[in-house]
């Protein structure tokens, strides 16, 4: 009498050592609610871990400290690798709502961390980004994104579509966008999530929402990680070097801008026949620009008075230490998550 293949079979081996399930295997628990659980929970912890609980598991119920551990824990991961395809293939719409649960882990990590950090506020009188400045953004993380799929199809030995290309374009652009608030972290997890949906719709394939779930976790945790080491990267440099990296920046806006920086000798701009300002650059369409960097940045009077001067086409920058973070992040969350996906379907194709 043929077997059923939900029969149950023998547990998760007990450390330390135990031999792993045979190829072709099930792994099931008992009944069928025990095995969904068993499913949504793996789910939630190969989210979590991004994969480390598995390889954790299988190195400890190796037993490490005996001779042949590794031959042990290579056949104790293969086993780990059948029992998540096996509860993936039965169990599979559990499997997916324990990914999406585990993707509230990074994004409440972020919550936490990029907002317990101090922030700071611009000060008032900082010019906002314009529509122009915006756009151009948008284009530039697109062909960030773009640039990182290569780059992981380079170093992965994948081979990406045109849709998996416009859509990295277009998750660039999105989550170049959501940097502008600052949260890294947020930005990276939705970012990634939503590349790999527009992935799948691109190429025509009903979106997988484990495998967006699987990216947005990795961009999620890629975001905290980086948006941190730049903030506090910013935040740690002397008086003068915050002055010449706010400058910098500044420089870098008037080129978004579609203007260049026409000089950055600190001349007087007589505001009255002794009241006088310096400003920081002045470019080539005579805008004059400050530029200001930390938390504690503030403008001085006769800035003040400089910046309400309805004649004067005066610029405020005002850089935070959030605004670093944003930026060291955003390429590494695009190829953090872009190589890892291509490792993914790498590994699923053997």
């Amino acid at each position: 009498m043929p077997s059923n293949p939900l029969r149950t079979a023998s547990p998760r081996p007990a450390l330390p050592g135990a031999s792993p399930n045979a190829p072709g295997q099930d792994y099931g628990w008992g009944p069928g609610w025990a095995n969904q659980l068993q499913s949504g929970f793996q789910g939630f912890q190969d989210n979590v871990t991004m994969g480390g609980g598995d390889q954790l598991y299988a190195a400890l119920a190796a037993n490490p400290f005996s001779e042949g551990w590794y031959d042990r824990y290579s056949r104790n991961i293969d086993n780990e690798h059948r029992r998540d395809k096996w509860l993936a293939q039965h169990y599979g719409t559990a499997r997916t709502l324990g990914k999406v649960a585990g993707v509230m882990v990074p994004m409440g990590v972020a919550g936490k961390v990029e907002t317990g950090v101090q922030f700071g506020r611009r000060i008032v009188q900082a010019t906002q980004a314009l529509a122009r400045e915006k756009a151009v953004l948008g284009g530039a993380g697109a062909a960030i994104g773009m640039g990182s799929q290569s780059a992981s199809d380079w170093m992965t030995g994948h081979r990406s579509s045109v849709g998996d290309y416009v859509g990295s374009g277009l998750g660039g652009a999105l989550e170049a966008y959501l940097l502008l608030s600052g949260q890294a972290g947020r930005a990276g997890t939705i970012g990634a999530g939503a590349t790999s949906i527009l992935q799948d719709a691109l190429n025509g394939r009903l979106p997988s929402i484990g495998k967006a779930a699987d990216n947005a976790t990795t961009g999620g945790y890629t975001g905290v990680t980086f948006g941190m080491m730049g903030r506090k990267f910013a935040q740690n440099l002397s008086r003068m070097a915050k002055a010449e990296l706010g400058e910098a920046l500044s420089k870098a806006r008037t080129l978004v801008g579609g203007d260049t920086t026409a000089s950055t000798a600190k001349k007087r701009l007589y505001l009255d026949g002794k009241t006088y300002t310096q400003p920081d650059q002045r470019t080539a369409r005579g805008q004059y620009v400050e530029a200001k960097l930390g938390l504690s940045a503030r403008l001085s009077k006769n800035q003040r008075q400089a910046y309400k001067r309805p004649d004067l086409d005066y610029r405020v920058d005002h850089w935070l230490p959030r605004d670093v973070g944003a930026a060291v992040t955003f390429p590494s969350v695009q190829f953090s998550y872009q190589a890892a996906d291509a490792k993914r379907q790498h590994a699923r194709s053997k």
